[in-house]
């Protein structure tokens, strides 16, 4: 529990795991909102291809259209009136499954607590588009949620043949929508609440008092604004959260700018990166908040990559080792990579849609249901990512298990001293990922 302080008051109200819950699943949707336009606009700077001859950017940049307006700070962005139509047509849709006739008409038939949890993927689809049930108490990364915003992306496909969008924007939209829908029926949940609160003042023989007691509009808001101030106080964890998906960015630059730089020893390398994305990229985590000595980064691994893939990563951070150690083992200046040893935590995040076949591990595969599959959306072609032997023989006095050389401190003749590879010194089996 972390107090607050409000008007010089502390405020010792306990955060309870829902709360953080939600709001780690508001935080998390807007942190990496901000990472992929972070990333987008970097890579289009640093690793954007030239534009045809003739094109002169010192000219382009200098005029301005006049029809293109500046707009006002502050303003709204208005939408196009066909992503208006889309969402419109999403919460339509929704009404229509879940057999209401309003925004704010009751909620007849959310499945109990008890459903929730003994769901598992492998019984099937947890609802149905003529019986279709979220769970409104959940967030929508939870199995039963997950399963039925695919049926009703495979619903909302039936219904509107026509529209031009992919699963996964219906997808997004409908997260966006259910997130929406969620507020509408917590607000429900605690009008109902109160209402019973007052009933059974008046059954006690306590009528309420209409100057001393408040109404339920007002202790709602007030439930409100308890849960925002609640908010402020993770906001420094998420700061945490934060930096480290700006290392993960900055981990998939290093890599993509490496995999062009030998295009010509390895064409597909690049491609490869790009396929994976941000979201590809194996984050870490850090020990330093226990105390002593320097931190040590464990990566936590995404089990549903190939071995491929791991070898084609392990060859680029070995070659941008050797780009930074120039000739001779002369380090360059700046700061180096840290070393991030492999351990037993695996993510738990969904694995990227879309890729080819080969990206993903066999066991991952054979593991998913049906209908998981179908999500996937993987291709049938295989990218290939054979490591040609000049660039393995480049990489090879890389020693991407010593720190010494991993830090930039090797010395001339390109070993560590006696320093042990931290391989040898720690577990064996260590992966710079």
């Amino acid at each position: 529990m972390y107090p607050t302080r409000r008007n010089g008051a502390t405020d010792h109200t306990p955060v309870t795991r829902r709360d953080l819950n939600l709001f780690k699943e508001t935080v998390e949707l807007g942190l990496t909102n901000v990472v992929k336009e972070t990333m987008t606009k970097v890579i289009e700077e640093i690793v954007q291809t030239r534009g045809p001859a003739g094109y002169n950017a010192d000219k382009e940049d200098n005029e301005v259209s006049p029809h293109k307006k500046r707009r006002p700070k502050g303003q709204p962005r208005h939408r196009q009136p066909d992503t208006n139509l889309f969402h419109k047509n999403i919460r339509e849709h929704a009404l229509r499954l879940m057999h209401r006739t309003q925004w704010d008409s009751p909620f007849t038939d959310v499945p109990m607590k008890a459903e929730v949890e003994a769901y598992k993927p492998a019984l099937g689809p947890s609802c149905t588009s003529g019986r279709f049930r979220v769970d409104l108490s959940g967030v929508p990364s939870t199995d039963w949620n997950k399963s039925a915003a695919h049926v009703f992306v495979q619903s909302f496909h039936d219904a509107y043949p026509d529209c031009a969008k992919s699963s996964k924007d219906i997808c997004v939209a409908w997260e966006r929508h259910f997130n929406r829908l969620r507020q509408i029926y917590q607000d429900h949940q605690e009008r109902a609440r109160l209402a019973q609160v007052e009933l059974a003042q008046i059954a006690a023989g306590h009528p309420a008092d209409s100057s001393n007691v408040k109404t339920s509009s007002e202790t709602l808001h007030q439930t409100r604004r308890r849960q925002e101030r609640k908010s402020h106080v993770c906001f420094s964890h998420c700061r945490i959260t934060y930096f480290h998906l700006i290392e993960i960015l900055q981990l998939y630059l290093r890599r993509l700018h490496v995999a062009k730089f030998y295009s010509q020893q390895h064409p597909s390398a690049a491609r490869a990166i790009e396929e994976l994305g941000v979201s590809g990229m194996s984050s870490d985590d850090s020990d330093h908040e226990s105390g002593g000595g320097a931190a040590r980064y464990t990566i936590v691994s995404k089990d549903w990559r190939s071995g491929e893939v791991t070898e084609l990563l392990r060859l680029l951070d070995a070659l941008h080792l050797h780009l930074r150690y120039r000739n001779n083992w002369n380090a360059t200046s700046g700061t180096w990579p840290h070393l991030r040893l492999i351990s037993h935590k695996s993510s738990t995040r969904a694995a990227v849609k879309g890729l080819p076949r080969n990206f993903y591990a066999r066991r991952f595969l054979v593991s998913l249901t049906q209908e998981a599959f179908d999500e996937l959306q993987s291709i049938e072609q295989t990218l290939p990512m054979g490591i040609p032997d000049g660039l393995r023989e480049l990489a090879k006095p890389y020693d991407i298990f010593n720190r010494r050389i991993v830090g930039g401190h090797a010395n001339v003749s390109g070993s560590a001293g006696e320093e042990m590879t931290v391989a040898q010194a720690d577990c064996g089996d260590r992966v710079l990922l």
